[in-house]
């Protein structure tokens, strides 16, 4: 049992070097399988992330208008993620924008995200700006927590459904999220969405769990189209089109 907790433990941190800036130890071991194994816990660490993010907030806001506080609590999650997901949305916007051809697509994933990309970007940070201060201050930190663990959720599908895109010949077949590992992450996710069940009642989850999904497949659909597979950059756009879904949802119910 021990030893079991043990490498348990060692795949959280794993996640959670992968996705934030956390110090983790260095000396952790890392291998292909392990790697795909933590992807267990990526929706817990987008939890902690939107803790992370909606403790900034109340904490701010006891001293600051609301925009301002969610501004800083933006900040906040940047700067523990490095703007790993945000990057990810430039990239493949930017390349989808750019390219007509999968050749093209990918050529375009190697350079910086230009003029479209950035916009792309600035507009879903500025709707979930918005829309999270349309809700009081300290349901818009719970709304963050909660968007946050289903956009990692969302990531976590893509990889588990989704083959990986390759320059030539077909999608590549590597291996993805184990089953118990897609459960484990799922579950997260409920819980998470039991949160709104217990605020807003259980309508107003369905909402924000259908817009989530909705915005995440759409975005799936458009890179499907062109690259016929998944990037990193694809699964850093996923996860913020299905938090950016979630916060559109709710409120479309509120």
């Amino acid at each position: 049992m021990k030893e079991v907790l043990q490498l348990e433990f060692q795949l959280f941190l794993l996640a959670l070097g992968r996705l934030t800036r956390f110090p983790i130890p260095s000396e952790l071991p890392s291998s292909d399988d392990l790697d795909i194994r933590a992807l267990r816990y990526y929706s817990l660490v987008g939890a902690l992330v939107g803790l992370w993010g909606a403790c900034a907030l109340w904490g701010a806001a006891l001293f600051l208008p609301q925009f301002p506080a969610l501004l800083i609590s933006l900040i906040a999650t940047l700067m523990i993620t490095a703007a790993f997901h945000e990057l990810g949305l430039a990239e493949v916007s930017e390349a989808l924008g750019r390219g007509r051809s999968k050749p093209d697509v990918l050529d375009a994933l190697q350079k910086p995200p230009g003029l479209f990309g950035a916009l792309v970007l600035g507009m879903v940070l500025m709707l979930k700006l918005s829309l999270l201060a349309s809700l009081p201050v300290a349901d818009a930190g719970l709304a963050l927590i909660v968007g946050l663990t289903l956009g990692q959720m969302a990531s976590v599908h893509v990889v588990g459904t989704t083959p990986q895109a390759r320059r030539i010949g077909m999608p590549a077949a590597v291996p993805s999220v184990t089953p118990d590992g897609y459960r484990i992450a799922l579950a997260v996710g409920v819980l998470a969405l039991s949160l709104i069940v217990i605020r807003w009642g259980a309508m107003a989850a369905l909402f924000g769990f259908l817009g989530s999904v909705g915005l995440a497949q759409g975005f799936r659909k458009a890179f499907i189209a062109k690259l016929r597979g998944y990037t990193g950059a694809c699964l850093g756009g996923v996860q913020q089109f299905a938090e950016l879904g979630f916060y559109l949802g709710l409120l479309v119910w509120l």
